[in-house]
């Protein structure tokens, strides 16, 4: 680990690792992410339980910490990263007796038990109700799915997580006493800003309107360690104090309310889910850091180009941030960067510094830059875990006569997913992904294989539908989230260690492969790397996962009666509201002698097409 020069010495470091979870956009397959999340708790749970039931045993529980420093989330990440660090604020619950198992309650609820099409405790996203008012008034279409369950879903969370009473009196020591959550989002009015050019003796601004926003909350009370990211820090954010929430029923507290839009905002598929209204104070934007190659003074320099000042708000409707970032990979990155000073002091940790002598965002030197965090297996004590859902690439064309399509209609249909694409596309990052020699970077994937161990087409089952399908049936979520656990289980069994060598190692190891449930993974060279997370307790009995689950006929076709029913609905009505007038009544006909039937053969067809071809009916 760098230390601080002389004049920043501060407290002795102890021997520990850091690691950041970034969670990628999903849909319905964020239960995937979910279930790797649920695990993780587990795991970290039941080696604090093992470091205190036996601290000298034989052989020794290691004495090293990881700790999960930061998170930062895209789409169904967001939804994922939010909830389980409000579930894991009363600590871990565990369910492991029970098939799925699972130890995180609220989080479990949200991906697994409430959103479905038409069978949810809190209503289905075919429901009507948002169509209406409770006089029976038409309302504005906002989405073509009923959004209103997932404000149900989030204040449900809160409201089980607030009564529920912890096992242990002791908040977690590998999360953080201030635990920053980056969530990203597409902000559809967008951040004006501006370069001065210069020309002769004037300077011309050249304007740009950023689109990529994110909401940054520190989450205060979820754990005790004293780690503290100087990058993470210096940047504005919004304090969600859980030390000071109230308890019990009712709607939720003014804190929870934004935190829930933020959240849910950042997961607003477009045209599918209802778009959010986001506030954000004016100062947050003027102080804001950037995951960027920049000095601290060149980031302080990347203002708005606008007229807002004071403490007003900035008012803007967001969409999914997918759309834009569907990796925030940089996010936790630069959260767990090293701050280098002028003079060639490092600071890798706020917290180190002695009493006396703080760093701030305003006292840091402008020409102070952040480091790459190490990446030589020997040397590397930060490292970022992405959690990517979707195995599946995209779609690329070899069939000859589609390649050569260029009619209008064929450009202006392909034009979506070519920006989503290659928004996406980020050489840099998948360049030091494929190299065995970095060590700060990490991923889980869903795997699942079958009897004969050859790897399955299909890992998720929620992955149907371009990641909508998980909302067809509980058993579809559960049976990912489930994997997600396993998956997860296995990269830290196998995978997820570094040399015994490495001086972040305390005196004790477990080296890989661990044993899990008394069986060794033979693939895996023995002795060579220690692990990073070792498994004891529940977290070292092999997790069960469900056979790939089928829908019911039954279920099948109320889901496409109750599409229908939506369709009937919200069709004319939407007519009516964007056209009205002659044009609108002309419409409407249409709708009602032809295109209702048409539009829900065509939707039927296509699920059924893809379940089928997924063997998933």
């Amino acid at each position: 680990m760098a230390q601080a020069a002389p004049s920043q010495t501060g407290k002795a470091p102890e021997k520990e690792f850091k690691v950041g979870l970034a969670m990628a956009g999903a849909v319905s397959a964020g239960a995937y992410s979910a279930g790797v999340f649920d695990f993780l708790m587990e795991a970290l749970s039941e080696w604090e339980k093992a470091r205190a039931r036996d601290p000298a045993g034989v052989p020794a529980v290691p004495d090293h910490r990881t700790v999960l420093a930061a998170f930062s989330g895209a789409s169904a990440g967001s939804i994922t990263a939010a909830i389980g660090l409000l579930s894991a604020w009363k600590g871990a619950a565990p369910n492991v007796a029970a098939a799925p198992a699972w130890v995180l309650p609220e989080l479990y609820d949200t991906w697994v038990v409430c959103p479905d099409l038409t069978d949810s405790p809190v209503g289905g996203l075919l429901d009507t109700s948002d169509l209406h008012d409770a006089a029976g008034k038409a309302k504005p279409v906002l989405s073509l799915l009923n959004s209103e369950p997932l404000d149900a879903i989030g204040k449900r969370a809160i409201s089980a997580a607030q009564k529920r009473v912890p096992e242990t009196a002791t908040a977690n020591p590998f999360l953080p006493a201030e635990t920053h959550l980056f969530m990203t989002q597409t902000g559809t009015r967008g951040v004006p800003y501006a370069i001065g050019f210069r020309g002769g003796a004037s300077v011309i601004d050249y304007g740009m309107i950023a689109h990529a926003d994110r909401a940054h909350y520190v989450l205060k009370g979820i754990g005790t360690n004293d780690f503290t990211s100087p990058w993470a820090s210096f940047d504005a954010s919004k304090p969600l104090d859980l030390t000071a929430a109230p308890g019990g029923d009712g709607p939720a507290a003014p804190d929870f309310s934004g935190f829930i839009q933020d959240t849910l905002a950042s997961s607003a598929f477009p045209a599918g889910l209802q778009a959010r209204l986001v506030h954000t104070p004016v100062a947050d934007y003027q102080q804001r850091m950037w995951p960027l190659p920049l000095s601290v003074g060149e980031m302080k320099a990347l203002v708005p180009h606008w007229n807002l000042q004071g403490p007003g708000e900035y008012q803007g409707v967001a969409i999914d941030g997918g759309v834009i970032n569907n990796q925030p990979f940089d996010f936790t990155r630069y959260s767990l960067m090293s701050l280098v000073l002028p003079d060639g002091g490092v600071v890798d940790d706020l917290s180190k510094l002695p009493p006396g002598a703080p760093l701030t965002r305003a006292s840091v030197p402008a020409d102070a830059v952040f480091a790459s965090n190490p990446r030589n297996q020997q040397d590397a004590d930060r490292m970022v875990v992405m959690i990517a859902p979707f195995p599946e690439p995209p779609t690329f064309l070899t069939n000859l006569p589609d390649i050569r399509d260029n009619r209008l209609v064929t450009m202006i249909k392909r034009l979506l997913p070519v920006l989503l694409q290659q928004a996406r596309f980020q050489p840099e990052e998948a360049v030091l992904a494929l190299r065995d020699d970095v060590a700060s970077r990490w991923m889980i994937v869903p795997r699942r294989y079958d009897a004969q161990k050859k790897l399955e087409p299909y890992a998720i089952a929620c992955g149907a539908l371009g990641g909508f399908g998980g909302f067809l049936d509980r058993r579809y979520r559960e049976h990912d989230y489930a994997l997600g656990r396993l998956n997860c289980q296995l990269f830290l069994a196998n995978w997820f260690g570094l040399p015994a060598t490495n001086p972040h190692f305390g005196k004790n190891k477990v080296m890989l492969p661990q044993p899990v449930s008394g069986t060794i993974n033979p693939n895996v060279p023995p002795n060579v790397q220690a692990a990073l997370i070792p498994l004891y307790g529940t977290a070292a009995q092999l997790v069960q996962v469900p056979p790939w689950p089928k829908i019911s006929k039954a279920k099948f076709n109320a889901i496409m009666a109750a599409i229908e029913t939506r369709a009937d609905v919200l069709v004319p009505q939407l007519i009516k509201n964007e056209i009205g007038g002659f044009w609108g009544w002309i419409a409407t006909l249409i709708w009602k002698w032809s295109g209702s039937k048409k539009l829900t053969t065509m939707i039927r067809d296509i699920v059924l097409t893809d379940l089928i071809a997924r063997k998933q009916i």
